[in-house]
């Protein structure tokens, strides 16, 4: 293949993938573990330097991600913004490194063409590209380690020392320690290849000696690895929910290949001769052993994204299975093609994911999206907030994304909102009165939920106490993926109120809540009926008028259809003169008088 055929392809596939991980970066919610990596790396924080990302890295979350990659993520936030759309950014730019990185490693090992199919069976991986969009080092680790793999045949091939492969040879490990700790397997990986190829040269040594220096190099963060092995062994959770060795090696397959294991193990068995092949194999086959071994004494792999560092290797394999496959050559590209389509589909498909072992769901994003501003604008500090963003059984780590939400929002104290989520974890006989404690005196009420997140008695008991304390004041917000929805207490006492006489029946109207913000006036107006109150015979306007009485703005909407109590909010422009509320029938436009004999009732307080 010619060299400016080869690169116009390798740039399709990265601008691809790059763009299959763009549209992740507002697909979902954010995840407890997204939140610690941007917490980690100084996101919400203004003093950020080394010192302080490695002290919290080592003394709050030292489980997690490595010290490296919060320097790196810190730094990059600095650069493009403490956002999540530019914290998952980052991950999708080093997921297109991983891909370049892969075709320049085949393509040295057996030409353009393996290195363009390894490049395309990556990047057709939607195991892979869902973490282009994650706020993890994956993507990291795996460029990292492809960048070392690739320093290290380079040094070989060359049969001399070159300093700039041997550079970056030493720089892809360290950086790869720092990273992740299962990318400590890496140097175990490539020291036991370079075993098995002993060589009595000064070159064999070394590398050696690099491969010894890059592991000392760790000892500044030994202590921290020895107190989370310590930890780690009381970590009742992860020695239940953790894989077996049988489902880490199938998981990983399913992960390589979109689930179509067959096709590519009969790609991968077709190297089993070639010499290209045995440094990806034993990539692959020694990985996955020390992951086992180390899983089997302490337990960790939940999910198989600690194996996501070994898709290059499987990727390599099926590239040099597909050149060797019996096939026309006119015909590779168009089967590739297609094996690149299905993995497509299976990256826009939203089920795919849930498929695999210890996959957390995480809710869509665009109805939060539509929510946030309403609450940022409306909500104030004596309201209670209610969220349900995800599933019952994992209602504990909902705290975290939700606190990520609520920045900038005005709620109740920190506590008081954290007591009611914390209440998930609670059993049923204590769930209600931990919610009644939450909720307190709070005047009003926000409920966020997911629609398509199961619902449990606990659901149903917080749903119980808002309609036995609360009044459905309106449904802000009615997305298929978020239901907003405002309530108030309607009977306590509100910023003044008068009454409606109605024919058989008397009307009180209280104005609950005036706010002003962002040149927009929101007016919560709470009922209550006493009589003979027709339902969907009356409406209110309220409504801004000028200095001389004429109408400037209104919103005329139905009474609520509720007995004996009832809510409802309008929002019109700033009033800046002044305004009435009036009620009518809506069919014949007559006003209903107020006790005063007026036609209308002025509304003093919203100015």
């Amino acid at each position: 293949m010619q060299p400016v055929r080869a690169l116009g392809v390798i740039v399709m596939i990265a601008i691809l993938a790059f763009a299959l991980g763009v549209r992740g970066l507002r697909l979902d919610l954010i995840f407890v573990d997204e939140y610690w990596s941007m917490a980690n790396s100084g996101a919400f924080t203004d003093e950020v330097t080394l010192g302080t990302i490695w002290e919290r890295t080592a003394d709050v979350d030292p489980g997690g991600m490595l010290v490296l990659y919060h320097w790196l993520l810190g730094g990059w936030m600095a650069l493009a913004g403490k956002t999540l759309w530019a914290a998952r950014l980052y991950s999708v730019l080093w997921g297109v490194v991983a891909l370049a990185l892969t075709y320049r490693l085949a393509r040295d090992l057996e030409g353009r063409r393996v290195g363009l199919y390894a490049a395309c069976f990556l990047a057709s991986s939607a195991f892979f590209l869902d973490f282009f969009h994650e706020v993890r080092a994956y993507t990291q680790f795996a460029a990292l380690t492809v960048a070392a793999v690739w320093a290290y045949v380079r040094l070989l091939r060359a049969e001399r020392w070159i300093w700039s492969w041997a550079s970056l040879l030493f720089l892809a490990l360290v950086a790869l320690h720092y990273t992740h700790y299962v990318a400590l397997s890496v140097v175990g990986i490539l020291g036991l290849w370079h075993i098995f190829h002993y060589r009595p040269t000064r070159l064999w040594w070394s590398i050696l000696t690099l491969f010894v220096l890059s592991l000392l190099s760790f000892a500044p963060w030994v202590v921290v690895t020895l107190g989370l092995i310590e930890f780690a062994g009381f970590d009742a959770n992860r020695q239940i929910t953790s894989m077996s060795s049988p489902q880490i090696i199938s998981e990983w397959l399913r992960a390589l290949s979109n689930e179509q294991v067959v096709l590519a193990l009969g790609l991968a068995l077709l190297t089993l001769r070639a010499q290209t092949a045995r440094l990806a194999w034993l990539w692959i086959v020694v990985g996955l052993i020390l992951i086992m071994l180390v899983n089997a004494a302490l337990p960790f792999v939940v999910h198989s994204r600690y194996t996501t560092y070994m898709l290059p290797a499987g990727a390599l394999l099926l590239g040099l299975g597909l050149a060797r496959l019996p096939l026309d050559e006119r015909f590779k590209p168009w089967a590739l093609a297609l094996w690149l389509g299905f993995g497509v589909f299976c990256a826009f498909t939203p089920s795919y994911m849930t498929r695999f072992f210890g996959h957390v769901y995480r809710a869509p994003a665009d109805g939060m999206a539509q929510a946030q501003p309403i609450l940022r604008q409306w909500a104030t500090q004596d309201d209670a907030l209610i969220f349900h963003i995800v599933e019952p059984d994992f209602g504990p780590f909902g705290l975290i994304p939700v606190d990520f939400y609520i920045q900038g929002v005005a709620h109740r104290s920190a506590q008081q909102f954290e007591l009611m989520n914390l209440a998930w974890q609670r059993d049923e006989a204590t769930y209600g009165p931990a919610i009644l404690e939450g909720l307190a005196d709070a005047p009003f009420v926000w409920t966020l939920v997911v629609p398509e997140i199961p619902t449990s008695n606990k659901s149903d008991q917080v749903q119980r106490i808002l309609n036995e304390r609360y009044v459905l004041c309106d449904t802000l917000v009615d997305h298929p993926h978020m239901v907003m929805r405002f309530y108030a207490d309607a009977i306590r006492d509100g910023l003044a109120e008068t009454d409606f006489i109605v024919p058989k029946g008397r009307l009180t109207a209280r104005l609950l809540q005036a706010t002003i913000r962002d040149g927009q006036a929101r007016v919560v107006l709470g009922w209550q009926s006493e009589g003979d109150v027709p339902v969907g015979q009356y409406a209110f306007s309220v409504q801004a008028l000028n200095a001389s009485g004429g109408l400037t703005a209104q919103h005329d909407e139905g009474l609520p259809d509720s007995r004996p109590l009832g809510c409802s909010d309008a929002v019109l422009p700033a009033l800046d003169v002044r305004s009435q509320l009036v009620v009518y029938d809506w069919r014949t436009g007559q006003r209903l008088l107020t006790r005063d004999g007026l036609d209308g009732w002025s509304l003093p307080t919203v100015r």
